[in-house]
């Protein structure tokens, strides 16, 4: 999915609308629907997902906290990925911020358009970086967070017993929970829930050629039927981007809990200032975290910066 945006303004993907019928996606998760949408076009249809869920130890924390306040007051050590994600072959991706990050971020009051753009808001922002600051005071943040990228690496620190609380993935717990003393919640957020971000893999048409278009187009209906969609997806331990197709792979408990989560996620954010505003929000986490600033400080200097 980082790589999506970059490969539509390249020209080199085909627009779905008069080549894909309609009804394949018209059953996708909301965030599937809208990760291959720019403009007034759709470039590709999102067909495997992952998304970050707190995670807990069962001998260590008896109730999840729903929310930041219950983290710090609760003093329960809460670990999630502040480091920015790295991009394929070490670039740097438009999303720029780590999954959780964003999650919380929307939590708090930011926006996120129909163009899937992210805003330095200045309330929202601040709530975001008072939360970090009282949470890293308070003991509760380690500082192995600001060398975290995403949940797949928080999973390492969780499963060692080293965090009892930890937002990481859900491909990570479906596949090693049954390891541990482990069970799963919301990943808390400002007054409710933090918003799950997802990201993946897309299906996308590169060719000209009208006949090899056909074919491929035939051949995303059927990835994308839900006993197919859910198979594929269930057979790479990712998420498939369907409430049909999971429910096609999975009934249990869990899967009840991720059809909410997926149901509730949003797509990476994109736009061609994503990455400036990105770097902004992040400069403004870590200066935090570490103490450099504290969070009205930081706040003003993200508004400010260019």
């Amino acid at each position: 999915m980082v790589e999506l945006e970059k490969a539509v303004e390249a020209g080199l993907l085909q627009p779905l609308a008069e080549l894909v019928d309609p009804a394949v996606s018209e059953n996708l998760y909301a965030f599937a629907s809208e990760a291959g949408q720019f403009g007034e076009q759709v470039y590709a249809l999102q067909y495997l997902a992952d998304i970050d869920h707190a995670a807990y130890l069962t001998g260590q924390v008896a109730q999840v906290p729903a929310t930041w306040y219950e983290v710090v007051d609760r003093r329960i050590a809460y670990l999630f990925a502040l480091a920015s994600p790295p991009g394929p072959g070490g670039a740097r991706p438009s999303e720029g911020l780590s999954h959780a990050v964003i999650g919380q971020y929307l939590s708090a009051g930011a926006t996120l358009g129909a163009d899937r753009r992210l805003l330095v808001e200045a309330q929202p922002l601040q709530r975001l970086l008072t939360f970090h600051e009282e949470a890293t005071k308070a003991g509760v943040l380690p500082p192995a967070a600001l060398e975290l990228a995403d949940g797949e690496a928080v999973w390492s620190i969780f499963a060692q017993g080293q965090a009892p609380l930890s937002c990481a993935s859900a491909r990570k717990y479906a596949a090693e929970s049954s390891a541990l003393a482990a069970s799963y919640a919301p990943a808390p957020g400002l007054s409710a829930a933090a918003t799950p971000i997802a990201g993946g893999w897309a299906l996308a048409i590169v060719t000209r050629d009208p006949q090899r278009q056909a074919a491929a187009a035939q051949l995303i209906g059927w990835l994308l039927r839900p006993e197919n969609a859910g198979a594929w997806a269930k057979a790479g331990g990712w998420l498939p981007t369907s409430s049909g197709a999971l429910s096609a792979v999975a009934t249990s408990e869990y899967a009840t809990f991720l059809d909410a989560q997926l149901a509730a996620a949003r797509s990476i954010p994109v736009g061609p200032d994503s990455a400036n505003t990105s770097d902004r929000i992040q400069n403004a986490v870590v200066s935090v975290v570490t103490g450099e600033s504290d969070a009205a400080a930081a706040t003003e200097a993200a508004i400010n910066a260019q």
